[in-house]
């Protein structure tokens, strides 16, 4: 006797510890009796614990964990319920989405596998919204078959197949299912196609689901290639931990630049930026116009020469002073102050007689002298090539109101020792 093919999908299921994510609805439920039926023959079953999410958005939202409760305690598996809390504001669908995976990211255990009953109708309805959403290319592509979640997997083992094929299989089991009222009001977006749009589709095409799907794997392996040359676009304009190269990105064709500026931004820490704010940035940089693009409240991104470069807003101000004990590295709230000893005709070094000194910043006007040349500090800051940005929080180096140092670039000749301090500034 041939399988049905909800059976048969189950044959593959993975080894150790299986979680299906249970609401009582019909695919849910198809889902973990397929599940405990195949693991009950084969004395497996003890792998398996259905995890209901109450996320009390309805009235029944009770009544559905006790469903889910008693029906795990019919199919013979464990369970586990877990309220969640859903922020009220903004796309409550979205919303409960993202609090339903982020729970299922905290409980999943080292190589445990979480089964979904996402079908075909499912990844077509995906599609429909995203399309109807104007979603950027990347969100088109199909849901996966399985990826990586947290410490687990993620497993979505019916996902080819139609939600018809599903009622097929609970009819012919006799299965109950908890029908969530709010699955019928076509306000949302997703009911809406489900109830509205897929019929007529279906009406006229009869595999439309299935040409949907079609499209969407299509979608997908193109993505994959396309996501491909990306990352290696992203990687060659990367400069390093905190700059990007405004060259290697305007030598890029122009129809990805926005992508592979966002995914270099994303790389380097800033993510959630706009396609219009991608685009004002690489009309201002390639245009060569100064200034900063601010990104939130900390963050900016600063052209430099041929660079972008990101940094945060100083946490200091220019009257602060710091004492500093040269035998102990310094911690300032933008950078880390070293001393290495023993460090003779690497650069100029300070004497270890020195063992203290007092940390200030520029104030305008500080001098001093290097090889026998008075030099202002301005002057030597440009020769090192320090970031305009970064001038007037880089540290001075006093004693009582002497000027040492300007950390890691210039010592004093009046202070400059054969052996000493070699003094490393690192800022972030």
């Amino acid at each position: 006797m041939v399988d049905h093919p909800v059976a048969a999908a189950m044959r593959t299921l993975p080894e150790g510890r299986l979680r299906v994510g249970f609401s009582g609805g019909m695919d849910s439920t198809v889902l973990l009796h397929a599940a405990a039926r195949t693991l009950e023959k084969a004395g497996e079953k003890q792998r398996l614990t259905a995890h209901h999410l109450n996320h009390s958005l309805i009235l029944e939202a009770g009544d559905m964990a006790s469903h889910c409760r008693n029906v795990a305690r019919e199919f013979g598996v464990s369970f586990e319920c877990d309220d969640i809390e859903v922020l009220q504001q903004g796309n409550m669908e979205a919303g409960a989405r993202r609090a339903r995976y982020a729970r299922w990211g905290e409980v999943l255990a080292p190589g445990e596998t979480l089964l979904l009953a996402h079908h075909a109708d499912d990844q077509a309805e995906t599609l429909l919204m995203r399309l109807m959403r104007g979603a950027p290319v990347e969100l088109l592509r199909a849901m996966p078959v399985r990826r990586a979640h947290a410490k687990g997997r993620l497993l979505r083992p019916l996902l080819h197949m139609p939600r018809e094929c599903l009622k097929e299989y609970a009819e012919a089991h006799g299965l109950k299912w908890f029908e969530d009222p709010s699955n019928q009001d076509t306000a949302r977006d997703r009911n809406f196609i489900r109830h509205k749009v897929l019929p007529v589709l279906a009406h006229r095409w009869p595999d439309a689901v299935r040409s949907i799907v079609r499209a969407t794997e299509s979608l997908h392996a193109e993505f994959v290639a396309y996501d491909a040359l990306i990352a290696r676009s992203a990687k060659k304009i990367r400069v390093d931990e905190f700059s990007l190269s405004i060259k290697q990105l305007i030598a890029l064709p122009e129809v990805v630049r926005a992508t592979v500026l966002r995914r270099s931004l994303e790389s380097i820490g800033i993510h959630a930026i706009s396609q219009p704010h991608l685009q004002e940035m690489l009309t201002r940089f390639a245009g060569d116009h100064s200034g900063d693009f601010l990104l939130g409240s900390d963050k900016r991104l600063t052209q430099f020469g041929d660079k972008l470069v990101l940094r945060s807003s100083s946490k200091v101000g220019i009257e602060s002073c710091y004492a500093w004990q040269l035998g102990d590295a310094l911690c300032l709230p933008h950078g880390e102050l070293r001393a290495k000893t023993n460090a003779a005709a690497r650069r100029a070094c300070i004497g270890q007689d020195l063992e203290q000194l007092e940390i200030r910043f520029r104030m305008g006007g500080e001098r001093l002298r290097v090889n026998g040349m008075g030099k202002k500090v301005s002057r030597l800051f440009q020769e090192a090539a320090v970031p305009p940005w970064q001038r007037a929080h880089w540290p001075l180096l006093y004693v009582e109101d002497e000027l040492v140092s300007v950390a890691g670039i210039a010592v004093d000749d009046a202070f400059v020792k054969d052996e000493g301090w070699l003094i490393e500034w690192s800022p972030c």
